[in-house]
């Protein structure tokens, strides 16, 4: 539920000439890999787009033609924006350039989202009075429901949770978070690297083991001046992460499910 007051980001990956998924498909990005005939990117931009929220949306990128030539027509609703030196960098320059929250930030290769996911998401968002916001799947539901996939995934004492790579910020100060994320010098696409940047590891000395999820964003909050916190998206599919052609091909498979039920 945007109603015009959300704006939105989609982070795109740099060529990468060790992308064996983008290599196979003789693509020079994953994310302009065609999931049941339609690209990747031009999937998350036009759910935003039918979620109507703030133009323009901002898609991060290396180059403006390579976004053109996988939008085609859609390219008319977009501002590229260039990547920089990481993932929270580029959303950091997005954000800078927009200068209006709440900002919803996702990756390009978020094919499997639709409008009941995201809705959710702002919602939970929303109420959390938080500054800055990470979606989250529980790892239990995401492994009973896509075994023959592999998924990242990460444990803090009883909490078993992957990334969703949906994230908000809600206010300017949460722009902190994203400066952090992006001082560090860890690959986030890695889900341990991942949790921590978020304080959910032993980046500040504490026992890993030992430690909740609640209470390492509190940690983080503290640290920061801000408030952290995780909302655990209710849909599985909202953690699978196309990384494999097996994932694509799932996600495929549960695209033309929809389709089938629309």
């Amino acid at each position: 539920m945007s109603d015009g007051r959300w704006s939105a980001v989609v982070l795109t990956s740099a060529r990468d000439s060790r992308d064996v998924v983008a290599i196979a498909a003789k693509q020079s990005h994953r994310w302009k890999l065609s999931v049941a005939g339609i690209s990747m990117l031009s999937r998350v931009v036009a759910l935003l787009q039918r979620m109507e929220f703030k133009s323009p949306i901002v898609v991060s990128a290396e180059t403006e033609i390579d976004v053109q030539e996988t939008l085609l027509r859609d390219f008319r609703a977009v501002k590229v924006v260039g990547i920089a030196a990481n993932p929270a960098a580029s959303a950091l320059a997005a954000a800078q350039f927009l200068k209006h929250f709440p900002l919803l930030i996702l990756t390009a290769e978020k094919a499997l989202l639709n409008v009941k996911m995201v809705e959710q998401f702002q919602l939970q968002a929303m109420a959390s009075g938080a500054d800055f916001v990470v979606g989250l799947v529980d790892a239990e539901k995401l492994s009973a429901s896509f075994p023959d996939i592999e998924h990242q995934t990460v444990k803090v004492g009883a909490d078993h949770f992957g990334f969703a790579n949906v994230f908000a910020v809600m206010t300017a100060k949460g722009l902190h978070m994203l400066n952090r994320w992006s001082a560090a010098e860890d690959d986030s696409s890695n889900a341990k690297q991942l949790a921590a940047i978020f304080g959910l590891g032993r980046t500040f000395g504490w026992l890993f083991s030992k430690q909740s999820l609640e209470k390492a964003l509190a940690r983080l909050s503290g640290d920061l001046g801000i408030v952290v916190r995780a909302v655990f998206m209710p849909s599985a599919e909202a953690g699978v992460s196309l990384r494999s052609p097996a994932a694509i091909a799932l996600a495929a498979r549960i695209l033309a499910q929809r389709q089938g039920q629309s």
